[in-house]
């Protein structure tokens, strides 16, 4: 005998609930219809005010304003529209005043596109000679072309002083500078500002960015046994073998350990034994101040890496212009190629905390996962000698020994 259920569905419970159940799917489908819908005309919309934008842009650039302003005027609540009223300010640059620089600035101040604009309107007041209100205007800049503007608008508003004072940044760069630095460099020139070892100072860094040409013209500014030196600074650059002949650079003056500085890492990319073993030499008769000597150990480890020689001692500490970061992944990159796990770990731990790379993090994980990590582990506190005259020995691919590199310092 079947046991009578607690509830009793009858006919009509079933079909109530059949209707609430396709009631609930024809909600489900409206929804979604709904959904898909506001979605498309939300995307329509979108790409109306794209296009909308793109021709406004089109109409600028081609001179048509009328058709310009009417474009505009379906974008008021687009938000790109700050780069329109950007261009159209910039399109005219020439015809604008410093109000409409002003009112720009105070409507999109949060924004880079300010910065811009006024790095635009202040060349334009150079071009105009309006010194006094590039002067009052000017902002601290890296542009250098207005950097120099702003120094020759000091110096004819009265500044004179100031303005000399801040010429040796622009006038020590490696490279040429523009066209516009040429008048405050003459004053400059002219007020006796510009001295040999100033002179010397921008050669040296003209050689080492390979600037030859500006190199050559720097030799002017030089007299005496200094303009012979720069003779010689320019054809040891031209051929650094030149620098094997230890007696014709035996006097040890700054001239001389900058000629050697620059020669050596030149040297070393085609005859490493002959750098390693100039090095020694003239470490041992010249006085180089510590920079000097850790640039060109940096510079001597480096090239021998790039050249595919195993090194297995180098200080990476910190170098204030960065050549250990340039280093340590030239070393983890040979350490990867040879899938020398071990000295992944030695260099990776070897780098200062604040250099260590994400991409290298993660090849550190992948060293300590290799089969041999333990080994590779047991070794590392002692792999990195931080010494000052460590000399590793290295292994120059083909077979033949690079002899020591001294360690950097």
């Amino acid at each position: 005998m079947n046991p009578t259920p607690l509830i009793q569905t009858t006919p009509t419970t079933r079909t109530s609930r059949a209707h609430a159940k396709r009631g609930h799917y024809k909600l489900l489908i409206i929804s979604l219809v709904s959904a898909i819908a506001t979605s498309a005309i939300a995307q329509s919309s979108d790409q109306s005010a794209r296009q909308a934008y793109r021709d406004a842009k089109a109409h600028l650039a081609n001179d048509r304003p009328n058709r310009y302003r009417q474009a505009k005027i379906d974008l008021a609540d687009y938000p790109l529209i700050q780069y329109l009223d950007y261009y159209q300010l910039r399109r005219n640059i020439r015809r604008i005043s410093q109000s409409d620089v002003t009112a720009f600035q105070q409507s999109y101040s949060e924004t880079h596109l300010t910065d811009r604009l006024l790095q635009s309107w202040l060349l334009e007041l150079a071009r105009r000679n309006a010194w006094q209100e590039l002067v009052d205007q000017y902002q601290p800049s890296y542009h250098t072309e207005l950097r120099c503007y702003y120094l020759n608008a000091l110096y004819r508003t009265g500044q004179h002083e100031r303005a000399l004072q801040a010429v040796p940044d622009l006038w020590l760069a490696t490279t040429s500078q523009p066209k516009a630095c040429d008048p405050i460099f003459k004053v400059w020139i002219d007020a006796d500002r510009l001295t040999e070892r100033i002179a010397w100072e921008r050669m040296r860094g003209a050689l080492a960015a390979n600037e030859t040409a500006l190199a050559r013209y720097l030799q002017r500014f030089l007299n005496g046994s200094v303009a012979r030196w720069s003779s010689t600074f320019y054809q040891v650059h031209r051929n650094p073998k030149l620098i094997r002949n230890y007696d014709r650079f035996s006097i040890d003056n700054e001239y001389i350990r900058d000629i050697i500085a620059d020669a050596l890492p030149r040297l070393v990319r085609t005859d490493p034994n002959d750098a390693q073993a100039g090095w020694a030499h003239y470490q041992a008769s010249h006085a180089f101040a510590p920079e000097q000597a850790r640039r060109v150990e940096l510079d001597l480890t480096l090239a021998l890496a790039r050249r595919g020689a195993e090194i297995t001692v180098a200080d990476l500490s910190a170098a204030p212009d960065g050549r250990h970061v340039l280093l340590a992944d030239v070393l983890l990159q040979n350490a990867l190629a040879r899938r020398d796990w071990i000295a992944v770990l030695r260099w990776y731990d070897a780098c200062p905390s604040n250099s260590k790379r994400t991409k290298w993090r993660y090849w550190q994980s992948r060293a300590l996962a290799a089969p041999d990590h333990r080994r590779a582990t047991r070794s590392r506190p002692g792999a990195i000698r931080r010494t000052r005259r460590a000399a590793p020995l290295l292994r120059v691919p083909g077979g033949r020994s690079a002899g020591r590199a001294t360690e950097t310092q």
